[in-house]
């Protein structure tokens, strides 16, 4: 809705008593879809209680994916989905959160850099492909067939491979706790007995900043994401 249009509107209904002269303005108005018939939606800026107006709801939608987070809190491939589903928006992007409980039941709260910082509202697979068997280490502590079993278990993935440590003291001597968040459980690998000379540097999770990530692991560090 234009800005122009909303102060028409409001403009309107405080003139309301004394007549109107565009009637259709008043007609359209809404709080909420509520207001609107099935096949509509109270298209507002805000996701309660903001005054809009009665707007068509798309019969189809294209598969362009621009993520937009629904007011219920659901993450959609795209504004025109949301619309379809009668849904306002919150804001442009996926919905933030800190947990699966900030999410609907069919979503999971993704990141793929930590266990427990805050990430996002996506979809859970419907399904996976079984013969895709690359066993990952989900942030539960459990070994999954692959990233797509772990993330329709809702699960997110701290390392590939099976899960065998918490941290370094886990492992055998020469080894250390891999992975590819800082704050999960991990694969035991074999620390690099020699380095290359040149960089990058890297930054340990422990924050120390190594010649590089093969330093870092020899140190018994994994590197920040």
């Amino acid at each position: 809705m234009s800005t122009s249009r909303a102060q028409l509107l409001v403009a309107c209904l405080s003139l309301s008593a004394f007549g109107c002269g565009d009637a259709g303005i008043i007609e359209t108005a809404c709080r909420s879809n509520a207001d609107c018939t099935e096949t509509q939606l109270c298209a507002t800026g805000l996701c309660s209680n903001g005054l809009g107006f009665c707007e068509d709801r798309p019969t189809s939608c294209d598969d362009r994916i621009s993520l937009v987070c629904g007011c219920d809190g659901r993450t959609y491939d795209s504004t025109c989905l949301a619309y379809q589903a009668g849904i306002r928006l919150a804001q442009q992007g996926a919905c933030r959160c800190t947990d699966n409980s900030q999410c609907p039941s069919d979503q999971l709260c993704a990141l793929t850099t930590s266990c427990a910082n805050p990430g996002e509202c996506l979809a859970r697979p419907t399904s996976c492909d079984t013969a895709d068997a690359q066993p990952v280490c989900g942030c539960d502590g459990a070994t999954y067939d692959n990233e797509c079993a772990a993330f329709q278990a809702g699960v997110r993935v701290s390392a590939v491979g099976a899960c065998d440590c918490m941290d370094t003291a886990d492992c055998a001597a020469g080894e250390f706790c891999s992975a590819v968040t800082c704050d999960g459980p991990g694969v035991c690998e074999s620390e690099d007995v020699a380095c290359p000379p040149e960089g990058p540097s890297a930054t340990g999770c422990d924050g120390v900043v190594y010649d590089s990530a093969c330093d870092a692991n020899r140190n018994g560090q994994r590197v920040q994401p």
